[in-house]
């Protein structure tokens, strides 16, 4: 996931040499120390904690890590400038910011290189901004002692490395607006302008929720809750097609302890909740993957007491194979699959407290 928040790490480590050189001796109490303190750790301690492994993680987490990078490479930025004369720099100095657009390049390529159509586009343009830079920098050398034309072209050296280096990240960036991912999951990446086709729900997926929907308003009376679920996922869709509440017993994956049995049979009998859809394969669960619930009691009672609803009567036809688009690596789970989770044969709708329905007793 190095394309998601990693663009400038090269830059930013060269940036960070270039504030030690620069800032000597530098004071622990100076607002600059508390900047570098601040985002370095805030940094460090996310990009630790989501790379220890077993660590699984949407991409959307790495946001987490924007603040600081962009704040380092704001700092970078700033002393890489110094680090050229008139400013201050020091003879070798002014091969860091050098140092660290060729080293950004050069990790900007490996991380293209997952993606071989954009590779194939960006990289060309990537090193030719560079080189293009470096002999920007190369002419202002020549002309160091006019202290003015030294700086007008210093400025077209860094502006042209800059520019180069962004336009990966900036279209990386623009992939949601191109092509919108799961509304679960938000994420840039351009595997999103890949797989648009296969994320887009289909019309069926679209009438099972409002089939369901439909029926669960017709049927709701003085209840709290139009429906209870074992996890979000099952959830969601309705919320946002009735705007009523759905409890999801389980809490967002399904595996969260939030209620025990004796509570739910008592909101049951209390008139909190009448209708509870189970899964026969279990929740969702984190990231996409079934396991055994942690509300199996829950499960079973409502099996055992509840009384099972006619698929006919909240489904948009019969019952059809379950035929799931896989979400891509990492992703969790996407707006397709949790449309057709309600074509699923082994979703069943419960009336846990029976009263007429039309069409059944």
């Amino acid at each position: 996931m190095a394309g998601h928040i990693t663009w400038f790490l090269p830059y930013v480590a060269v940036g960070l040499v270039a504030v030690v050189l620069l800032s000597r001796p530098l004071s622990l109490k100076s607002p600059l120390a508390h900047s570098l303190i601040l985002w370095s750790v805030w940094f460090a301690t996310y990009a630790v904690l989501f790379s220890v492994p077993p660590t699984h993680i949407h991409p959307y987490y790495l946001t987490m890590l924007a603040p600081a990078i962009a704040c380092l490479v704001g700092i970078s930025t700033v002393y890489l400038w110094k680090a050229c004369p008139p400013y201050g720099g020091k003879g070798a100095w002014i091969l860091l910011p050098i140092v660290a657009l060729l080293l950004t390049a050069i990790w900007q390529c490996w991380v293209l290189g997952y993606y071989p159509k954009w590779q194939r586009h960006l990289v060309p343009v990537v090193l030719v901004g560079l080189t293009l830079s470096l002999v920007a920098f190369l002419v202002a050398l020549r002309f160091r002692e006019r202290t003015r034309l030294f700086g007008y072209i210093k400025i077209i050296a860094f502006g042209l490395g800059l520019i180069s280096l962004s336009l990966s990240p900036a279209l990386w960036s623009a992939t949601p607006a191109l092509a919108p991912g799961g509304r679960m999951v938000p994420l840039a990446d351009p595997a999103l302008l890949e797989h648009q086709a296969s994320r887009e729900p289909s019309d069926s997926d679209l009438a099972g929720v409002e089939s369901l929907a439909n029926f669960l308003v017709a049927q709701h009376r003085s209840e709290r809750f139009l429906m209870a679920v074992a996890d979000l996922h099952l959830a969601a869709p309705i919320i946002i097609a009735t705007g009523k509440p759905v409890m999801a017993y389980g809490g967002y994956t399904g595996e969260v302890p939030t209620v025990t049995k004796e509570q739910f049979v008592n909101m049951v009998e209390t008139g909190v909740v009448r209708f509870v859809m189970l899964n026969d394969r279990g929740p969702l669960g984190a990231f996409g993957r079934r396991g055994p619930s942690r509300h199996a009691d829950i499960a079973e009672w409502i099996k055992r007491h509840g009384h099972e609803v006619e698929s006919s009567l909240w489904r948009p036809s019969a019952a059809m194979p379950h035929d799931l688009y896989q979400p891509l690596p990492g992703w969790g789970p996407t707006d397709s699959m949790m449309y057709q989770m309600y074509r699923d044969p082994a979703v069943r709708l419960y009336d846990c407290r029976p009263v007429f329905i039309s069409g059944q007793r």
